[in-house]
């Protein structure tokens, strides 16, 4: 969502005829928000939710605290990992501190990398979709990912388990947009809608693992995530989330500096 605003900002989006989209009357408006989700109604049409959690293997290291700090944990060195991006390498540091992952004080940036190469003789390594290797084979004991694909991966390995740091957690939302150079609008529209039909929004949804903002998948008993716990937290059970928003390109450069600084510490 936060490269959809970006875009956005820099006219590169063709404005999405709603009114041509029969199975528009699906779609979760309320992740349309210009204050939290950055999200503007005709220009994305949301296909995708998730959070952000940890992902442990509770044969190897058991239970650990249900906190960011786990990764930074002596008990577990060459056993963690990490993000291998900076914006979600950071925001594990960021949510311990109490800043806001959408920070434009460059100070609490540099405070976060100082947090993060504390940490960094802890962990086997930054990671990607590597994780799923390591954690399903028990190369590697806890990390943090993306709650869909966490699903996944406990098919794979059952001891695998997971929690919403203590502190709160990235949520984010995939989106479709039509690009200003787009050579067939209609076209693009017939997919969109595509998209939306029902049952290829439950397929979609059940192959990829994450929530849906679909209203007739989140509404479905027979939809395999019906209701899970993980992927559609009871109110109580929610934790602090926050979205990431484009934030300014001196912000950007600085912490992709930073970023690169970790790497080479």
């Amino acid at each position: 969502e936060y490269m959809i605003e970006r875009l956005m900002k820099e006219d590169m989006l063709e404005k999405i005829d709603i009114s041509k989209l029969s199975n528009y009357k699906y779609v979760d408006t309320s992740y349309f928000n210009p204050d939290t989700t950055g999200l503007v109604e005709g220009y994305a049409i949301p296909y995708n939710v998730g959070m952000v959690g940890v992902i442990y293997n509770s044969t190897l290291i058991g239970e650990p605290e249900h906190s960011w700090t786990a990764l930074w944990d002596e008990k577990y060195r060459n056993m963690s990992l990490n993000f291998n991006n900076p914006r979600d390498g950071f925001m594990t540091a960021q949510m311990i501190k109490g800043y806001s992952v959408n920070s434009t004080n460059l100070e609490e940036w540099n405070d976060a990398c100082e947090l993060l190469k504390d940490g960094k003789d802890v962990l086997q390594s930054y990671v990607m979709d590597e994780i799923y290797g390591k954690l399903e084979t028990g190369e590697a004991a806890i990390g943090p990912y993306y709650a869909g694909d966490y699903l996944v991966m406990q098919e794979v390995n059952p001891d695998l388990k997971f929690f919403y740091p203590e502190e709160g957690t990235n949520i984010f939302i995939d989106a479709v947009c039509i690009p200003k150079c787009v050579k067939n609008y209609e076209a693009a529209l017939l997919y969109i809608n595509f998209l939306l039909e029902p049952e290829i929004a439950l397929a979609n949804a059940e192959y990829i693992g994450y929530a849906s903002p679909h209203t007739a998948v989140i509404n479905n008993p027979d939809y395999c995530y019906y209701q899970n716990e993980i992927l559609y937290p009871k109110k109580e059970d929610m934790p602090h989330v926050e979205y990431y928003r484009d934030i300014p390109e001196n912000v950007r450069m600085h912490y992709e500096n930073l970023w690169l600084d970790l790497k080479l510490y």
